[in-house]
């Protein structure tokens, strides 16, 4: 009895599996993006291919899942073979096929939408989700809290922190900590490389105090992201695109549960303050920075605003490279942007602060340990490294990261975006021209790394690509919307081409049949899930008694010390770029000498 409710659920989770992660690459995306086209075009002329896509798409659906069913039934499980290959020549058909319809069916209800206006604002509807998403949010985060007092330094923590933390074991001040942390600037700028505000705050981490201290990291991190993202947001929906604040902070919430829980690696993002510091920090104030620059291009911008602009542009400019390179990135493309629509009104002040920026990242580009390292890169050469950031840009954003979630907030975002553009005075006039910028500009962050050391494989680097892929999609996507609306609708663009009652309520159901089979099948995907199957590890209790049998005897008065080797890290806990934990730990706890258990 439990194997015939179990094969259906199973297969089920499956055909999510195959369909949004699998068998999902960015060649099939371009060709369904490029037949829903087609199907706009054909509609333009009259012609109807869609009329029925909503029997075709559950047919295709139908019939995969049956596929799968039979599949599982006969092997247990997804087995390569000429079954496969039947069944994913099932899945393009359908996908493309399906494509192609509701391009062709999209243009039709656009054109029969009621050509009046509809106070879609006044929807409470829109209230109670935000409330709802608020509820969801806190309750997800409980786990990950849970997790904190399991949250321990490790590797270059030590290696950077142990000046100021010797400095607090023999009585010094708060003055002589901080002078510390400049001595460790200084060494590592001449050593190793320029990136003076994050070693400057890397030699400051929680466990520099106290060991206890460093449980704090994965709630601080949860909130940079979180209140970064919604005052980033919030200034362009409200703002800028003078949208309702109810409709906006559907997206809001929607885009920060998405981060928070889809972030690629989450052992870099929450549980490693050196790693997400030198990454989400740098990410997060540069939203801020975008912010400041807003502001300061207003005719109402306040001396806190320059401030705010100076202090991240500085911090920014001695962050990692790849922020480097998105923060001028960003930085032209505003400035082009306040140009083109004539709403800058300070120019001086936007200028000002980019000639601070570029002091900023040139006393860190020019730092003497950044040419020792490249005297030991080993990175792909100018013209490879160009080719590989644009195709691993897109087996990244089409392929790796594009999965049900990220749709399921693309569906969220339509009505809210609607809104929120059709008052715009602007004409969203290219957006094959902005939908290639922005790949262009993902491709830029690419390159660096592939350039340097041939490889994007490191977790810190994937996490900060991710929020900012995340953003352009809400972007892309606006002016797209923006586009069609002033080309197909002209004036008449307060027409209501969705239900948000009822379109969300299914978008709700959605989101739990998704979310139910996924936490479960792939718990690792997702933050809470994650954290829920690490607190039932029974490795958890060892690894905590193990630590802190280790610190009790890295306290004591002995030179040389045996510690246990904490080889049973549950993953979450375990950054896989992240070095032996022991790095530094000899001059953390000023040992001679330290031996581990065999």
């Amino acid at each position: 009895m439990i194997e015939l409710i179990k094969i259906p659920i199973v297969s089920l989770y499956y055909l999510v599996h195959v369909i949004f992660d699998k068998w999902i690459n960015y060649q099939l995306v371009i060709a369904a993006v490029i037949l829903a086209i087609l199907g706009w075009k054909l509609a333009e002329k009259g012609v109807v291919v869609g009329k029925r896509w909503r029997q075709s798409l559950c047919s295709w659906l139908i019939l995969l899942y049956a596929g799968i069913l039979i599949w599982v039934v006969q092997y247990g499980g997804l087995q390569k073979g000429v079954y496969e290959i039947i069944l994913y020549i099932v899945y393009i058909i359908g996908v493309l096929f399906s494509s192609l319809q509701i391009g062709n069916t999209t243009f039709f209800n656009l054109m029969k939408a009621e050509k009046e206006a509809v106070d879609l604002e006044s929807d409470t509807g829109y209230r109670r989700i935000n409330i709802g998403s608020i509820i969801i949010f806190l309750v997800s985060m409980i786990p990950v809290i849970m997790l904190s007092p399991y949250t321990f330094a490790r590797a270059d923590d030590y290696g950077f922190g142990y000046g100021a933390h010797l400095v607090l074991e023999n009585g010094g001040n708060i003055f002589q900590v901080i002078r510390a942390a400049a001595e460790m600037v200084s060494q590592k700028y001449m050593e190793w490389q320029g990136t003076y505000t994050s070693i400057f705050f890397m030699a400051l981490h929680p466990a520099v105090f106290h060991e206890k201290l460093y449980r704090i990291v994965p709630l601080f991190f949860i909130l940079v992201i979180t209140l970064s993202s919604y005052f980033f947001m919030k200034t362009i929906f409200f703002d800028l695109l003078k949208a309702d604040h109810s409709m906006s902070r559907t997206c809001i919430f929607s885009y920060i549960l998405l981060v928070i829980q889809c972030i690629p690696v989450k052992q870099s993002a929450y549980f490693w303050y050196n790693g997400a510091l030198h990454y989400i920090i740098a990410h997060s104030l540069l939203l801020c920075m975008l912010v400041f620059l807003i502001r300061l291009a207003q005719e109402k911008s306040t001396g806190w605003d320059y401030l705010g602009a100076v202090l991240t542009a500085v911090y920014i400019g001695g962050s990692n490279y790849v922020t480097l390179v998105s923060t001028l990135l960003l930085y032209l493309t505003l400035f082009f942007v306040f140009l083109l629509t004539k709403t800058g009104k300070k120019y001086k002040n936007i200028i000002a602060i980019g000639v601070i920026y570029l002091i900023a990242a040139a006393i860190n580009i020019l730092a003497p340990g950044n040419f020792k390292k490249m005297g030991t890169a080993q990175g792909y050469g100018l013209v490879k490294s160009f080719i590989f950031a644009f195709t691993q840009s897109l087996e990244y954003m089409l392929g790796e990261w594009l999965h049900w979630s990220v749709f399921i907030f693309m569906a969220i975002s339509v009505p809210v975006l609607w809104n929120a553009v059709k008052k715009v005075k602007f004409s969203f006039s290219y957006p094959l021209l902005v939908v290639v910028y922005s790949w262009c500009y993902m491709a830029s962050l690419f390159f660096m790394p592939l350039f340097t050391k041939a490889t994007i494989d490191m977790g810190r680097l994937k996490n900060i690509m991710f929020l900012q892929w995340i953003l352009w999609i809400l972007i892309d996507l606006g002016y797209c919307i923006g586009w069609i609306q002033r080309r197909y609708l002209g004036k008449e663009r307060n027409c209501c081409i969705i239900n948000s009652g009822k379109y969300y309520g299914k978008l709700l159901g959605l989101t739990l049949v998704m979310a139910s089979l996924s936490f479960i099948a792939e718990p690792q995907q997702y933050t809470t899930a994650f954290a829920i199957e690490t607190l039932r590890d029974n490795k958890l209790q060892e690894y905590a008694a193990d630590y802190w049998h280790n610190i009790k005897i890295l306290e004591g008065q002995e030179k040389e010390v045996t510690l246990k080797p904490l080889d049973n890290i549950p993953q979450l806990l375990n950054p896989e770029e992240c070095e032996a934990w022991y790095s530094g730990l000899r001059l953390f706890y000023n040992k001679d000498k330290i031996y581990f258990e065999e």
